[in-house]
């Protein structure tokens, strides 16, 4: 069936239709709420699936398969594709036309033509504002960018496993060394304590009233590390969507050697000052027996499974019972 185009009355008649999917296929940024070419308003098209361009243009006619079948997407769905370019669109549309999708329409106004109209529902991430993106660091480094919502101080760090090395060799340029180890046990993975912790941020330069933006090589170790911050205090916490290779894919420049920080002497509030975004065993037992609650194992597949351990101070293979993956 060759592919067709959808009008925004036909688009907004088929939003709750379950055997109807639509892709996002803009830069995953814009789907959280980022307004990236001036559209009215930020966000998605309610029940729209990111489904970034940027990165599914590289993937086989079997990868492509396999990605639609982890969204739950059947060959017998219709499928709606919108985003910023008609051309890339068709791109899109023409891939899984090939790989046996057998209804596919794009909706070719375009996201700006639904955004501008007030009537239309949208929806985006909440706290979007927290996943930034390679452009946003780049006018942040620059001063191009207005610092709304940014405390007075901020910075930028590279978080990692003791990877000074590959830093060194080539990091976002700005960017402070910030070594995960330093505020987790490195035998439990716990966070050090409360007296450990206020030294080593107050040794990068970090206090409650900052705003720090994180990234890594390997994404989770950014995330932790901005739980932890959060737990510590830090007012405002924000991580590079996509880490280190996001940066690169945008084809921004790295620097090489080391950045020192200006270290501070008062964190300014009691460590921890959100206790609440950490918890223990007893609250995980109480979060498992509610209806209300999951529990969600980060760990890989294999981790999950049992297959493999992950940890060599850890005997019992698998997962916390009732953990979702």
């Amino acid at each position: 069936m060759p592919i067709q185009t959808i009008s925004t009355k036909e688009l907004s008649a088929k939003l709750n239709n379950p055997t109807f999917t639509i892709l996002d296929i803009r830069p995953s940024a814009a789907y959280h709420g980022w307004i990236l070419q001036d559209e009215v308003r930020g966000g998605h098209i309610p029940g729209a699936i990111c489904f970034s361009q940027s990165w599914i243009k590289e993937l086989s006619p079997s990868e492509l398969r396999s990605l639609l079948e982890s969204k739950d997407i059947k060959p017998t769905n219709a499928v709606v594709v919108y985003g910023y370019s008609s051309d890339e669109c068709t791109l899109v549309a023409e891939m899984l036309e090939d790989i046996g999708i057998s209804e596919v329409y794009i909706y070719q106004i375009g996201i700006q033509a639904w955004a501008a109209d007030a009537s239309l529902p949208m929806d985006r991430l909440k706290n979007f504002e927290k996943l930034v993106y390679p452009k946003w660091i780049k006018q942040l480094n620059s001063g191009t960018m207005p610092p709304t919502g940014l405390q007075k101080a901020y910075g930028l760090f590279e978080v990692g496993w003791e990877e000074l090395d590959p830093y060194t060799a080539g990091h976002i340029p700005g960017a402070v060394y910030f070594e995960l180890s330093h505020i987790e046990n490195p035998h439990t993975w716990n966070i050090v304590p409360e007296n450990e912790l206020s030294a080593f941020l107050l040794g990068l330069g970090i206090t409650s009233n900052y705003t720090a933006v994180l990234y890594g090589r390997n994404p989770m170790a950014s995330f932790r590390a901005a739980n932890i911050l959060m737990y510590a205090g830090v007012e405002d916490v924000r991580v590079l969507d996509g880490g280190f290779d996001a940066w690169l894919n945008a084809g921004y420049p790295v620097e090489k050697g080391i950045i020192h920080p200006t270290p501070q002497t008062n964190f300014e509030r009691t460590i921890p000052a959100h206790p609440e975004y950490v918890i223990g065993i007893n609250q995980v037992k109480e979060l498992l027996a509610s209806d209300d609650g999951v529990l969600v194992n980060v760990r890989s597949w294999d981790e999950y499974i049992g297959k493999t351990i992950g940890y060599s101070f850890i005997e019992a293979k698998g997962h916390i019972a009732g953990a979702v993956w």
